[in-house]
């Protein structure tokens, strides 16, 4: 009932603030809004020194993937405020269906729209997020964010133009480095806990062998983690890589039966409000790679 209750008051608020219109984009002010942290990391290097932006980050940098966000009253508030909205995309934000649709003079930047994407496992055929682990897809993303925020505010598009190129020429930098340092494990298998990494592992020649969890909600059968126990044993595999807020025992089950090590990657779903998290993240992502297949 009292789901219902709050879904009542949202659409309540939502005719309201859909009818007292928001700040023409095209004035001396934009108001620029991201959905969750890495689409803030890409936005926040683009308008990085661009006078007359605001950047702001939806949910809040510590919420990690979307798969159980709730829209607020405050986030209500933020989005009525806003000129521009820029989200991943690729199924990620779940909590915005139906929901931006409201806001007539909302401009939406999906940055994954013209991306290749991977389909998940399952029946739903559903399509794998995380996207920006690439590093070519997070220059594409911040392209498309580029390009959006020209056309909102033309008078700054050079200043956009000019931090997107330079954000991107860090980020073929950052690409070259983690082709270095995974050359001598290409080829190699990795089992995750999670299906994050599969652009990562796509893009540098490494194949996801395994997924202990499809959903993060539920645990795999005895008999799923005997597959993967086995399938770690042909093909002397001896890491599970974890993210940092993996939950349920099964990734320690798999290791403890495998004797396999647990190492830990960040998917950058979380992190310090810090427009150079990317660099940091992905570098650090690729050594602990390496070491633990070496």
């Amino acid at each position: 009932m009292g789901g219902k209750i709050l879904a009542l008051l949202l659409a309540a608020a939502l005719f309201l603030t859909g009818c007292a219109g928001i700040p023409e984009a095209g004035g001396e002010q934009l108001t620029v809004v991201a959905s969750f942290y890495p689409v803030w990391v890409m936005a926040a290097n683009v308008i990085q020194g661009v006078e007359g932006v605001e950047l702001s980050l939806l949910a809040p940098p510590d919420t990690g993937c979307l798969h159980h966000y709730q829209l607020l009253p405050q986030d209500m508030k933020t989005l009525e405020g806003a000129d521009v909205l820029v989200i991943n995309g690729a199924e990620m934000e779940h909590f915005l269906e139906n929901i931006t649709s409201s806001f007539t003079q909302l401009k939406v930047v999906d940055t994954s729209a013209e991306l290749a994407l991977i389909e998940e496992d399952g029946p739903d055929h559903s399509v794998n997020p995380h996207v920006w682990l690439d590093v070519d897809n997070a220059m594409a993303q911040t392209q498309a964010i580029a390009a959006a925020l020209k056309e909102a505010l033309p008078q700054q598009a050079a200043a956009f133009e000019a931090n997107a190129q330079a954000y991107c020429q860090r980020l073929e930098e950052v690409k070259e480095k983690m082709a270095e340092t995974l050359e001598p494990v290409k080829g190699q298998s990795m089992v995750t806990s999670h299906n994050a990494f599969a652009y990562l592992a796509q893009a540098f020649d490494l194949e996801v062998a395994a997924v202990i969890q499809q959903d993060e909600e539920t645990d795999p059968s005895a008999a799923e983690i005997g597959r993967i126990c086995d399938l770690m044993e042909q093909e002397g595999i001896d890491t599970v890589f974890i993210e940092p807020d993996t939950a349920g025992s099964a990734p320690e089950a798999v290791a403890e039966e495998t004797g396999a090590q647990l190492v830990t990657l960040d998917p950058m779903t979380t992190g310090d409000l810090d427009a150079a998290a990317y660099e940091r993240i992905q570098l650090a992502n690729a050594q602990a790679i390496c070491e633990a297949l070496q």
